[in-house]
């Protein structure tokens, strides 16, 4: 293949998240072509290995070798509050870089006593401010009413890092983290031929330097459009 293919199924297979074998290319003459190809691969794809059972995989091989959990441990419906137990915020603070901060640390919760305790200090601050600061006025009130929310926000997130041990409703169970492999967004994204057909069009002009009139669906690529 020539150097402008090799970047085009480079691209291809990166957008697509599949690989494009050098057997394969060289049946591939057209954008036509490679979209029915990679169309194809979709629906073997659903039909052989579904991809949120493919995402599940990824993730207990992760819970496995980054955490040293035993297989037989590690169900879709496990429980990530009963897995990772007494050190939950040292394990959800890795779990947390290994998916590349899309659980968005901190976002473990506080116990409802925690959140109590950030209600109480949070009012402390909040009538102290009052006692000292301000009159009985609306004005005061008012000023009371945002030195509570901003000193309940400021408690929640400087302590959350150190007391919070609750894992969110979002996140309770092992397959709730299936979509951060990215496993079904492709198959998801690109749900028709003709979806896939658009975007490998749009890749080619831009690999290929074309101008949107000069590619069809059944343009060739060496002969009509210049690949090499």
């Amino acid at each position: 293949m020539g150097l402008d293919i090799v970047e085009l199924v480079l691209t291809v297979e990166e957008e697509f998240d599949i690989s494009l074998p050098d057997t394969d290319m060289e049946d591939i003459r057209t954008p036509r072509d490679l979209a029915t190809y990679i169309y194809k691969r979709y629906q073997e794809y659903d039909k052989t290995k579904c991809s949120s059972q493919v995402g599940f995989y990824k993730i207990r091989r992760i819970m496995m070798e980054e955490f040293g959990f035993k297989r037989h441990q590690l169900y879709p419906d496990t429980k990530l509050q009963e897995l990772f137990g007494k050190d939950i915020r040292n394990k959800w603070k890795k779990l947390n870089s290994i998916l590349d901060s899309k659980l968005n640390y901190p976002s473990l919760r506080f116990t409802d006593i925690g959140a109590n305790i950030v209600l109480i200090l949070s009012l402390v601050f909040s009538i102290g401010f009052f006692y000292f600061y301000t009159k009985y006025s609306i004005e005061g009130i008012l000023k009371v009413i945002l030195v509570f929310i901003f000193s309940y926000v400021i408690l929640y997130y400087m302590l959350s890092p150190f007391f919070a041990t609750i894992v969110p409703k979002q996140y309770q169970k092992l397959s709730s983290l299936i979509k951060f492999t990215g496993e079904s967004s492709k198959i998801d994204k690109y749900k028709s031929f003709n979806d896939i057909l658009e975007k490998v069009i749009e890749i080619s002009i831009t690999q290929l330097n074309l101008s949107p009139d000069e590619i069809s669906p059944d343009s060739r690529y060496v002969e009509d459009l210049g690949a090499g």
